[in-house]
């Protein structure tokens, strides 16, 4: 494909996801579930069972109906997608819904999508906040032989060690190349604005990850071909659980600020951890639980995504961060205080822009972002 083609083939999937999750299915004949955001869910497992991983991030809607489960005072990935549940957004597209739990919202969410979106089973596999002791793997090994086994119940094929072995591969493969695309993206920002990045991340929460890997390797390839670009704006390592937000990324762009790395939930951070082959495929994926590092939902003793993030900054030859906290996050807001202190010490400037899982953004953030880039100098 040609540039172009390509980025236009990841707009398409990203802001019609339903679109390609429908099509998949009647190509493949196969059914789709759902996995709920910020829990790391086991999509390995779920591919392997020949499913189709389906993020549910939430989305551009108004949560009314979902207030009648959660408080008004929760985030809005957790109320997006209860509401977009409850308003049939996700009937016929998802088969089932796969949860977990890494705070106490999540944990909620469970038990509302029973009552409040009866017609989708849930699958719940609850992961270990605990990940340094090795009796949590053994925990997490039989939640997530439970879960299998209520995959196939829905599929009707068996998670057999070779299929799961064939899935694992496939995860690393993708994960290998969604960290090459950002390695590379950084030396073309005239080519990958901050949209098209987003782009390029959000359709991998959609889209069959053998088929999404083509297509992310072809577009690296050719942006390997071309000449690095002399970026003259503000050069950003991004950090957060999403970024979402069409007019803030279009904001970001306005104000030349390009997005050379990140620390974000919903993108590179779920691509930095493989999966190490073993004799026992199910330690292997709660030893992969284990091995993640640097992020903010994750309990994390040593602190390490502050300066994960201050050496990020440096190998990318970054200005400064963009710290985008979701409302009413919890994790997050706990974590801020620490990373910044962390930033300071290092002499890295820093914006921090509170956010919603929506396709909006007030006028203030936009003019803080603007004094951001005149603060910098650029």
């Amino acid at each position: 494909m040609r540039q172009e083609e390509l980025i236009a083939r990841f707009a398409e999937v990203a802001n019609d996801p339903k679109g390609y999750v429908l099509d998949w299915k009647k190509r493949t004949g196969r059914k789709a579930f759902g996995v709920m955001a910020c829990t790391f869910g086991p999509e390995e497992l779920i591919y392997a069972s020949g499913a189709l991983p389906v993020g549910t991030w939430g989305g551009n809607v108004a949560p009314n109906e979902a207030f009648q489960y959660f408080p008004t005072f929760y985030c809005s990935l957790l109320t997006g997608t209860l509401q977009l549940g409850m308003q049939g957004a996700y009937d016929g597209v998802i088969d089932a819904f796969v949860c977990g739990t890494g705070c106490d919202g999540l944990q909620d969410m469970m038990e509302d999508w029973k009552l409040a979106v009866p017609s989708i089973p849930v699958i719940p596999c609850v992961y270990p906040q605990r990940r340094d002791l090795e009796i949590c793997k053994q925990y997490m090994i039989d939640e997530l032989r439970i879960a299998g086994a209520k995959m196939t119940e829905i599929t009707g094929q068996k998670v057999t060690d070779l299929l799961l072995q064939k899935a694992m591969y496939v995860y690393n493969e993708h994960n290998a190349v969604m960290r090459e695309f950002s390695a590379v993206a950084g030396d073309h920002l005239d080519i990958v604005t901050p949209l098209v990045r987003r782009n390029v991340f959000k359709s991998a929460r959609f889209m069959d990850k053998a088929e999404h890997t083509e297509l992310v390797r072809e577009f690296t390839e050719l942006l390997k071909s071309l000449p690095a670009h002399e970026f003259d704006g503000v050069r950003v390592v991004t950090t957060g659980i999403i970024i979402d937000s069409e007019d803030m990324l279009k904001a970001m762009e306005t104000n030349r600020i390009g997005v050379v790395g990140d620390s974000v939930v919903a993108e590179t951070k779920l691509y930095d951890t493989d999966i190490v082959n073993g004799i026992d495929l199910y330690y292997q994926l709660a030893q992969q639980w284990c091995d993640r590092k640097g992020c903010s939902i994750l309990e994390d003793y040593r602190k390490q995504r502050g300066p994960m993030i201050v050496e990020q900054a440096k190998a990318c030859k970054a200005d400064a961060v963009l710290v985008n906290s979701l409302k009413f996050c919890e994790p997050e807001a706990y974590d801020y205080p620490i990373i910044r202190r962390v930033f300071a010490e290092a002499g890295l400037p820093e914006l921090h822009i509170d956010i919603e899982n929506t396709y909006s953004m007030n006028e203030q953030a936009a003019t803080r972002m603007q004094a951001f880039v005149e603060m910098l100098g650029k």
